[in-house]
């Protein structure tokens, strides 16, 4: 049964209302498996001697459907950590695919690193995916060794990083010279395997923030003290491109203009954060008092913000469980609104403006 309303309703204009944790959700209360959930997993790093990484790619796997990526220690068996994530994302497409036990073989025919390495997990160019797969264990690096190489998982071997990754590993002290990618099969004579602080869709622990919070604050020191943000803020997603990836379309909200005209009555400034620099972006989260935006990785960026005292608010367009673990794991107070109009269709969303402005009313 879903949480009952945090108190009893007698305006019928008001949309239902649930707190559930320290997160308020407007209108439709997401199904048990959307919601978030909050593990405190130990910031541990387990050194592994003569590992094995499976590469992403093996001519066992059929081809497009499956793809494979996991450590195994010396005696050949796989981290538990990698075999869990197989069986909790089983449903997937492409799904991982990797062997309890990995044949003596695939390890003598591996190609070999005779480094330290720390495991850092898959390396994305996607902005989303980028922040919460392959800065999942970057807590780490706060302690780590600088003279130790990262392993990254990845579909090419040449390290061709964005620009908002360069910033971010700059952040870090990581020279990309340092970054090494599994694309194949590799054996490393000294693997440091940190635990994994947020399982894409699964579950976040509070650890997450570590690294977020020491980017930041990086990116702060290096702005002028004079350079002025918004109090509020809201995403736009007017100006993205109408292909997430080449044969991909990217859903379209049909009336996003009113929605930013609401939102602008109420004190906020539209931005479309891809036509700004990413430093400016993490200064604009990280000191407004209200974010709000539509579902999408933009809203990713409340990873950096660490503020009690800052409103979220998202317009939900689709289940979004990665921004429900956002919320869950950081200080920020997070209001969910599922603003989608019945008349609204996969392809274009149409936002409920009666919903939005009355749940407005009542988070401002």
């Amino acid at each position: 049964m879903p949480p009952k309303p945090d108190s009893p309703i007698k305006d019928q204009s008001t949309p239902r209302k649930w707190t559930v944790g320290g997160l308020t959700y407007f209108q439709r209360l997401p199904k048990g498996a959307h919601l978030p959930v909050v593990e405190s997993i130990p910031l541990t790093a387990e050194p592994i001697s003569s590992a094995f990484v499976s590469g992403q790619r093996h001519p066992t796997l059929p081809p497009k459907t499956h793809y494979s990526g996991a450590v195994y220690r010396d005696d050949r068996k796989i981290v538990s950590e990698f075999l869990e994530y197989d069986s909790l994302t089983g449903h997937r497409v492409p799904r991982r695919d990797n062997p309890q036990e990995v044949e003596m073989l695939r390890v003598k025919q591996a190609a070999r690193i005779d480094r330290t390495c720390i495991y850092m997990g898959p390396l994305s160019r996607h902005f989303g995916h980028f922040l919460l797969e392959s800065l999942q264990r970057a807590w780490y690096l706060m302690q780590a060794d600088h003279t130790s190489l990262l392993l990254f998982h990845g579909h090419n071997e040449q390290v061709n990083l964005t620009s908002f990754a360069r910033i971010i590993f700059s952040a870090l002290d990581v020279d990309p010279a340092r970054i090494r990618i599994a694309v194949n099969d590799v054996q490393v004579s000294r693997l440091i395997l940190p635990a994994s602080q947020f399982w894409q869709g699964i579950k976040a622990s509070p650890g997450m923030g570590i690294a977020f919070d020491h980017i930041r604050e990086k990116i702060l020191k290096g702005r002028a003290s004079s350079q002025r943000t918004a109090a509020k803020i809201y995403f736009s997603r007017k100006g993205l491109s109408p292909e997430r990836a080449p044969g991909r379309p990217r859903a379209v909200i049909s009336n996003e203009e009113e929605v930013e005209a609401l939102f602008r009555k109420r004190g906020y400034e539209i931005l479309q954060p891809e036509t700004l620099p990413f430093e400016e972006q993490v200064a604009l989260v990280a000191n407004a008092t209200h974010v709000a935006g539509a579902s999408g990785s933009a809203l990713h960026l409340m990873l950096f913000n660490d503020n009690p005292r800052t409103r979220f608010i998202e317009l939900r367009t689709k289940p979004a469980v990665n921004q429900l673990l956002i919320s869950a794991i950081r200080p920020a107070a997070a209001f969910h609104i599922w603003s989608v109009a019945k008349d609204s269709s996969p392809a274009t969303a149409t936002l409920d403006m009666d919903v939005i402005d009355r749940s407005m009313r009542q988070i401002d």
